[in-house]
């Protein structure tokens, strides 16, 4: 069975999760949570982020049953050559299929926030070219840019956070649960097509120097995405009020707008956008890379840059063919991307672990 001599801190891995989950989690979420679950929407991320932490511990019980192992070559031992293949194929098309959704939520809100005229070929090409010279150098240089880009990025939010706390109205924030409990749940459940993303860790297991620390890795990483996500809801809700959230597309370039450091500092959106830029850099990279990865491992191929251009083209080409406007991209993300997201992330894991749980009990007697 293929295997990379790719060894990562825990560190490395817990910046990589937090980078993959809230490069896309500051785009649409923030308005999309507060449609469904009004000035409760802070509630429903929280909720979201137990969702997250539960994906990572049913992950990391799974891997630590097949030490050494990452989810497609679990399903190979637990189902078989030849469901385990089928499971791992279907990796593939969700890794590349991922990789399309979020080279087109980039390219859509380059061309939407800033450059109308330019099309979106442009942006999705130019990305993906970029990100496939960090996947040819492999798992570990993705790792460390996360590594290095993840402390100034907290910093960053840090100083443009708390100048605008006194500007916070929390009576914008109450009465708790105005409309119920379902709506946010409903919020809950949409955003957890994000937090349910740290079930790539389950691709990480095999690379941890101490894969002893995986489940706190999973839970610094979710622990920062709510607490990140919590605190914005707050923010946005209490300055600009729930109404106003919903309606913006991105409401936090809005959000942005308002804040000034010292008597110089204002006008941040491109800070903001070049920070952003490099957290998508890194998510599509990963992607890419596991996408690559998925074929390597389905048809043991002994090098996954073989066919980096190949994937490039097909991950372009969705990106601009799967959606027909931004429209129904908004649709999908709404209605559909949280359940593809948990399929992967919670239904299969789930299955692959009570199959693994069976096994044992019929060997066993």
């Amino acid at each position: 069975m293929l295997t990379e001599k790719i060894k990562i801190s825990s560190w490395q891995a817990t910046a990589l999760l937090m980078v993959n989950i809230i490069s896309t989690a500051i785009l649409f979420p923030p308005s999309f949570v507060s449609q469904l679950a009004g000035r409760d929407a802070w509630i429903s991320f929280t909720l979201s982020g137990v969702i997250g932490l539960s994906i990572v511990y049913l992950v990391v019980l799974l891997c630590s049953r097949y030490p050494g192992l990452n989810l497609l070559q679990i399903g190979e031992v637990t189902l078989g050559r030849f469901l385990g293949k089928l499971v791992g194929f279907g990796f593939f098309l969700f890794f590349i299929f991922m990789t399309a959704i979020i080279v087109l939520e980039f390219s859509d809100f380059m061309a939407t926030a800033f450059m109308p005229r330019t099309p979106l070929a442009v942006f999705n090409i130019l990305m993906i070219l970029f990100s496939l010279y960090a996947v040819y150098l492999g798992l570990e240089v993705i790792c460390r840019i996360s590594e290095a880009i993840i402390v100034p990025i907290i910093i960053f939010l840090l100083l443009i956070v708390i100048p605008l706390i006194k500007e916070v109205e929390v009576s914008s924030l109450l009465p708790l649960f105005e409309a119920g409990i379902r709506p946010v749940l409903r919020g809950s459940l949409l955003f957890s097509g994000w937090t349910a993303q740290a079930f790539l860790l389950g691709m990480l297991y095999p690379h941890l120097v101490r894969p002893q620390q995986a489940v706190k890795i999973g839970f610094y990483a979710i622990a920062f995405v709510s607490f990140y996500m919590v605190a914005g809801a707050v923010f946005l809700e209490g300055i600009l009020g729930s109404n106003q959230v919903a309606r913006l597309l991105y409401p936090l370039l809005s959000f942005v707008r308002l804040v000034k450091i010292g008597v110089f500092l204002e006008r941040l959106e491109p800070v903001v956008i070049l920070i952003w830029v490099f957290l998508q850099y890194i998510k599509i990279s990963l992607f890419i890379y596991f996408s690559a990865f998925s074929i390597r491992q389905v048809f043991g191929l002994a090098d996954y840059r073989t066919f980096l251009l190949p994937l490039a083209a097909l991950a372009a080409a969705l990106s601009l063919t799967i959606f027909g406007s931004a429209m129904e991209l908004e649709n999908f993300i709404k209605n559909t991307l949280s359940p593809f997201v948990l399929f992967f992330a919670l239904g299969i894991p789930l299955f692959l672990y009570a199959v693994s749980i069976l096994k044992k009990i019929v060997t066993a007697g």
